[in-house]
């Protein structure tokens, strides 16, 4: 029967809650309280062949058009099995002004009913609500007031049952809204955490907002916390919340999705979204709830425009290969499909639900998974980064990471600076093709490298076939790794020979001295680099390997910085004065890896040799001139001797400067 729901036979304890879904009374433009329905003959009813939930939008009933506007109150009587109990009504969420009340107690109140619009003070507070059922009957009587909607009623059920199933019913729900909620707030503090750590991923701030904006949007109206943190808004202003947030949420998205892919994404669109979604909530601040529909109306068609671009954008994006883009063209037709079935759903088309809120949090933990595949390439790209500018280099600069360089960071440090080069490299080079070279550069040096790494240094750059390494550890781990170059450069000629190419003969330079490690360059485009005389000093000391015939020569401070030079097969080589320095150096070979003979050669003529170098220095030329002769002739690979020899001739022939002071002057050495 129309009006009247019989729960006679209704077990609240074994049956469980149920929904006031049906037929109510219906008394169009009047707004009836319980006194009302006690004076007799009581109010006019008007017949309708709508339900609750539900709206009335311009019906015929009984021949007469309903308006679906203004003023209304519903009636539904019910019939309960018990007498003397104590019932619940679940929280409910009324889209328009409204007063309730059950079994004549008043449940749910609003201020200005029936009065100006704007006075009216409707809430809708997260209570759950009881009454007191003397006997087996019990009205409800809903008031609603549609000043600007064009349609009156509710949008869901109300449920009724004993007061523990409500309350623990509306726990539950409560506790799920507040983990969705909590979820969504740390998210966003989450994503502008991210943020702050790397400014330039502006994508982690926009989904931060989006994350806030959806929190607030699922705050209005599911159990209305924001009324129950500013208890004197009204539902006006929970209305015009919501709708900020919808047409601000359409805009930040748009400018994620453009932050994501940058490359297609036309700025003209972005520009349109901002404008829109500043110009809609202007709109929705500057005028009343009575114009909100109209402009829903044209943000509706924004949004679905909108929708049909980025859909057709990821498309292309993802035809395109570009990252997850197939990953955000699912997420976005899943939100899109539940934004359709909730219009559906408010249009009373179909019954299924609100899921907007639900969606919107899967979306988003969507949109996370996939910025997180991107922070894990980005991770993956530092790593690649971090074979251009090495650990090390980070490390000595209290570095954690490559993207924590700053354009002249720099530091002041001791260290050893290697440099290796090829010998004859032009020569080699003419008998190959561009193709070839770089193949066997790239031969050559991944097998150089991974010595070097091996005793503690790191490679600073590649100069072409050239190696410049840097070791921060001490002067022993360059000197062994020096050793270590060419020992590996022995097992890596052999192969050469077996392939039939010509062996690979390349010298070294290693100097100790203070160098500044650091950045140069410009916003845009800067690079790791060491700056310091020692590094000059050592590539010439390494040029200078070919004017003696000899593959490892290191200066007299990086001789000084050895814990124990007895350990090392060394000899003095000579005093120079190289080019753009004014104090004389020290040389020293280290001769460990010469082949047996010629290293067994150099032990037992060591004495002499030193007595030559003395001679040499104090101007006995003739004297040195027969001591180096005799180390010639004991050996006549020994390439230091035969240099002696030729120089001791040219001074005994044209005589020595006056200030020589057994110094090798005007040494000038440049790279090939």
């Amino acid at each position: 029967m129309t009006g009247i729901l019989d729960l006679s036979e209704w077990d609240f304890d074994q049956d469980g809650t149920i929904k006031l879904d049906g037929e109510w009374e219906y008394y169009e433009g009047q707004l009836l309280t319980p006194d009302s329905f006690r004076i007799k003959p009581g109010p006019e009813k008007t017949a309708f062949r709508e339900a609750l939930p539900g709206r009335l939008n311009f019906n015929e009933v009984v021949g007469k058009k309903l308006s679906g506007k203004g003023n209304a109150t519903f009636r539904l009587t019910i019939k309960f099995k018990d007498t003397d109990k104590i019932y619940g009504l679940e929280p409910v969420h009324f889209s328009l002004p409204h007063q309730l009340w059950a079994d004549g107690k008043l449940l749910y109140p609003s201020v200005g009913m029936g009065e100006n619009p704007k006075t009216i003070l409707s809430q809708f507070l997260p209570l759950t609500t009881t009454f007191h059922a003397k006997d087996q009957t019990a009205q409800i009587i809903l008031q609603t007031a549609s000043p600007f909607f064009v349609r009156v009623g509710l949008a869901r059920s109300i449920e009724i049952g004993t007061e523990s199933q409500i309350t623990q019913k509306s726990n539950n729900k409560l506790v799920f809204d507040l983990f969705l909620y909590g979820s969504l707030l740390t998210l966003a503090l989450y994503h502008f955490y991210l943020f702050g750590l790397r400014r330039k991923e502006v994508s982690t701030l926009y989904l931060g907002g989006l994350c806030l904006l959806t929190a607030f949007l699922y705050m209005m109206p599911t159990e209305r916390f924001l009324v129950v943190l500013w208890p004197n808004s009204d539902w006006q202003t929970a209305g015009k919340l919501e709708y900020i947030c919808a047409y601000l949420g359409l805009a930040v998205f748009v400018m994620y999705i453009a932050s994501i892919y940058p490359q297609e994404f036309s700025q003209k669109m972005i520009w349109a979204a901002q404008g829109l979604g500043g110009l809609f909530t202007l709109l929705t601040l500057t005028t009343d709830m009575a114009s909100q529909p109209y402009t829903m109306i044209v943000g509706g068609v924004t949004v679905f425009v909108f929708s049909l671009y980025l859909v057709f954008f990821l498309i292309r994006a993802g035809l395109k290969k570009r990252d997850e883009a197939i990953y955000s063209l699912a997420a976005l037709i899943f939100l899109l499909g539940i934004i359709i079935n909730d219009i559906l759903y408010n249009q009373e088309v179909i019954s299924t639900g609100r899921f907007v809120p639900y969606g919107g949090f899967i979306f988003i933990l969507a949109q996370s998974f996939i910025l997180g595949l991107r922070f894990q390439k980005s991770f993956v790209r530092i790593d690649a980064y971090e074979r251009f500018v090495p650990k090390e280099f980070l490390k000595n600069l209290g570095k954690e990471a490559i993207d924590n360089v700053k354009l002249g960071d720099n530091v002041e440090k001791e260290m050893t600076v290697l440099f290796s080069d090829i010998r004859n490299f032009t020569t080699l080079s003419e008998q190959m093709t561009p193709k070839e070279t770089f193949k066997f550069i790239n031969s050559y040096l991944s097998v150089m490298g991974p010595v070097i790494r091996n005793h503690h240094g790191f490679i600073d750059k590649f100069i072409g076939d050239a190696i410049m390494a840097l070791f921060d550890t001490s002067a022993d781990d360059a000197v062994r790794g020096g050793i270590g170059i060419l020992q590996r450069l022995v097992e890596y000629n052999q192969g050469r020979k077996q392939a039939g190419y010509d062996p690979v003969v390349i010298g070294i330079g290693i100097n100790t001295g203070t160098l500044r490690i650091g950045t140069v360059g410009e916003r845009d485009r800067m690079e790791a680099t060491v700056i310091s005389d020692a590094v000059n000093l050592a590539s010439r000391i390494e040029g200078m390997t070919k004017m003696y015939g000899i593959p490892l020569l290191i200066s007299d401070a990086t001789y000084h910085a050895l814990e124990d030079p007895t350990k090392y097969h060394i000899r003095k080589i000579d005093r120079v004065k190289v080019k753009g320095k004014t104090k004389p150096v020290t040389l020293w070979e280290v001769f460990d890896l010469d082949p047996p003979e010629l290293l067994d050669y150099k032990l037992k003529i060591a004495a002499i040799f030193e007595e030559a170098i003395s001679l040499y220095h104090s101007r006995q030329f003739e004297e040195a001139h027969e001591l180096f002769l005799d180390c010639l002739t004991r050996n006549p690979r020994d390439k230091t001797a035969e240099f002696y020899v030729e120089r001791c001739k040219l001074y005994m022939k044209m005589g020595d400067e006056e200030d020589w002071g057994g110094i090798t002057r005007r040494v000038i050495y440049e790279r090939e």
